[in-house]
């Protein structure tokens, strides 16, 4: 059974309201009507990120496209802070389509920016993002060498949330490498920081998490238990994904128990 893995994020520039309410083509649309009104500043590096955004499910070329013309300007513009933005956005565009190692450019690039401005939110957000994409090319000891280095910046800074994430992750870095003792140590450490922040997705999450290792473990009740828990959790929060995913595990038990009632038989 996999883990899920979380993706952080950092802040980017939010659009107008106005477009958030329109979806689909009218929003690229409306989008592309203002981009011709618009002058060479950061209002521009917005809309042409909007437009990526936008288009990133409908033409793929064109968001790649519009992505590219944003942070060519936001270079021209000197603007460092949206440099290492769309940079990021363009690392997670390319991980999004399973082309790791641009993806790796990209990020590296951001988070050169983000150590220029001594951001250590998203310093940390990086470091973070960078060891799951190691973990998606199985290089492994790079992975958990950047979600550490994630995991230090966040309890620098406080955060705690980041810190239950880089926890998740790590677990999940150890689970790949079939270290189930490490990775149900560091996912009872997320657990317990999503519990005290009342962290609702965190909680189903990693309990799910702990399901699946305790299922590799030959636990066959107590990873059913997990996984029912994770189950009602996502239930509350109506996450459909989540859900899914736990309906998918206890089938998978279901189908195990059955199997081996069959071979005692």
């Amino acid at each position: 059974m996999r883990f899920l893995y979380v993706l952080l994020c950092i802040c980017l520039c939010s659009s107008p309201v106005v477009f958030a309410q329109l979806r689909g083509q009218a929003r690229v649309d409306s989008l592309k009507n203002e981009l011709t009104k618009a002058a060479e500043d950061t209002s521009k590096v917005n809309l042409l990120q909007s437009l990526s955004r936008a288009t990133f499910f409908l033409d793929s070329a064109a968001s790649f496209d519009y992505g590219k013309q944003a942070l060519s300007l936001a270079e021209k513009l000197k603007d460092d802070k949206f440099i290492s933005e769309i940079c990021y956005y363009l690392g997670n565009w390319h991980l999004q389509r399973g082309l790791y190692n641009t993806a790796l450019d990209y990020e590296f690039r951001a988070l050169e920016y983000q150590k220029k401005m001594n951001d250590i939110e998203g310093m940390a957000s990086i470091n973070t993002n960078i060891g799951g994409i190691y973990a998606s090319l199985s290089d492994y000891p790079k992975a958990l060498e950047y979600t550490f280095q994630g995991l230090r910046l966040f309890e620098k800074n406080g955060n705690k949330n980041g810190q239950a994430n880089c926890l998740t992750n790590i677990g999940n870095h150890y689970g790949e490498q079939s270290d189930s003792k490490k990775a149900l140590e560091y996912y009872l450490k997320a657990f317990e920081i999503y519990k005290a922040e009342g962290i609702q997705e965190g909680i189903a999450l990693t309990v799910g998490n702990i399901g699946s290792v305790q299922y590799s473990l030959g636990e066959k009740s107590k990873a059913a238990e997990s996984f029912q828990q994770s189950l009602d959790l996502y239930k509350k929060l109506e996450n459909y994904e989540g859900m899914e995913r736990n309906y998918n595990n206890l089938g998978a038990l279901a189908i195990a128990k059955k199997n081996f009632a069959q071979e005692l038989n």
